[in-house]
């Protein structure tokens, strides 16, 4: 069955490692924010309840170079295995400026979608407030892709962060950082200044293989044909701790409660201590990786960053910096910078540092 998996932008690299490595399906990305694959339904419910990356899994029906060309056919998708005459759905246009232009877009998409509709003896019904179903349009590189979402909200947005900091970002985001800080889960980890928990939250679901959502929320549970999946009952891997610090009880307190509620609380230590004190809380050369995300408040304590990542970090260990573009971090002669990179989300900017202890 050929899916689109909606990304944001910059972890489309990432995604497509996590595919093959995870489950090894070949992928490709035929456009921006767009990866495509193909897997079984067991599968697809498999990678909407574990794959970190994604913001929407999409049971592809195809993509289309303008609105004119759009079209449905019940030869070539089932469209019997999604919708019933009581199905609600709801169509919903992305990366389309414009207001007026999704809405214009969504009118074409349902008349031609109803005409198939008509022609093979089902009669679903739109509704734009609680719908059953979600029908994706998604705009990008001018081609319009289009699929059923099969969870029905965005992936990204974890439902752990109940306790979110204003400086904090969404799942997908964190992952990519842990990731990109080279972080196995064999290893030990750090994550300092980590405000509302979400990049150690994001290491922990990676090494123990926890589930991000009970795939008994997801709206493909009204698809007639899949009434009969299920997933096989998983039981977390128990990885290496991950240490997690902060300076603030506010900021512990939401950690506490948002890993809690990830169901990967067991997996971390959370300290509440300030930067100057890494010397004192943790022994000479232990961790393998650090992450920091430092916001202008935290930029004027560099030297005693530099000084206890010399301490707690291991010869060749590797540190991750996130933190603004606008900012010229000093490089230590203590360190080798491997690589830097800007990711933009949304409006913001994250630039990274990545780090290796010499």
């Amino acid at each position: 069955m050929k899916s689109y998996l909606l990304v944001n932008a910059g972890v489309e690299q990432l995604t497509q490692q996590d595919l093959q490595q995870q489950y090894d399906l070949s992928s490709s990305s035929p456009a921006p924010n767009i990866i495509e694959c193909d897997a079984p339904p067991q599968t697809l419910l498999s990678l909407a309840t574990h794959l970190q990356t994604p913001r929407r899994l999409l049971i592809a029906i195809n993509k289309f170079k303008t609105p004119e060309s759009i079209s449905f056919s019940s030869t070539t998708f089932p469209f019997t295995d999604i919708f019933t005459n009581e199905t609600t759905f709801k169509i919903e246009v992305e990366n389309l400026s414009g207001i007026d232009n999704r809405l214009a877009l969504a009118k074409i998409v349902a008349g031609k979608l109803y005409n198939t509709f008509q022609s093979i003896g089902i009669d679903p019904k739109l509704d734009l407030k609680h719908p059953q179903i979600l029908l994706v349009v998604f705009y990008s590189a001018d081609q319009y892709f289009i699929g059923i979402d099969i969870t029905g909200f965005e992936l990204n947005s974890r439902p752990y962060r109940i306790f979110p900091h204003q400086s904090s970002f969404k799942g997908d985001l964190a992952y990519f950082f842990t990731r990109q800080s080279q972080f196995q889960p064999e290893k030990k980890l750090l994550v300092g200044f980590a405000k509302d928990g979400t990049l150690a939250i994001e290491a922990a679901l990676y090494a123990s293989h926890t589930p991000l959502f009970d795939p008994t929320s997801f709206s493909c549970q009204h698809f007639p044909s899949w009434k009969n999946l299920f997933l096989t009952p998983h039981s977390p891997q128990i990885p290496q701790l991950i240490y997690v610090f902060d300076e603030t009880t506010q900021n512990i307190t939401a950690i506490r409660k948002n890993s809690y509620l990830a169901k990967v609380d067991k997996f971390l230590h959370i300290s509440k201590h300030s930067l100057d004190e890494l010397d004192t809380k943790y022994d000479p050369h232990s961790f393998d990786t650090i992450i920091f995300h430092i916001t202008s408040k935290d930029e004027e304590k560099i030297n005693d960053l530099y000084y206890g990542l010399d301490y707690i970090l291991k010869p060749l260990g590797t540190v991750l910096i996130i933190s603004r573009p606008s900012w010229e971090f000093p490089l230590s002669s203590k360190f080798t910078l491997l690589e830097q990179k800007d990711l933009m989300k949304g409006d913001s900017i994250y630039r990274t540092w990545l780090l290796q202890k010499k």
